[in-house]
């Protein structure tokens, strides 16, 4: 049970970045959202362990 609450949360915070991507501009202005988007992206990618 606790792999599949792992699985859904995991799913759900990567589908969540996505959604995020899609709303950060390519700007050069916006290089330290990008470096901060990447640094979550990265930590939800390896594994949020809660």
């Amino acid at each position: 049970m606790k792999a599949w609450g792992s699985l859904v949360m995991s799913a759900g915070l990567s589908i969540a970045a996505v959604c995020v991507k899609t709303i950060i501009p390519f700007t050069l202005t916006d290089v330290p959202l990008w470096i901060l988007y990447g640094a979550i992206t990265g930590t939800v990618a390896v594994g949020c362990r809660i």
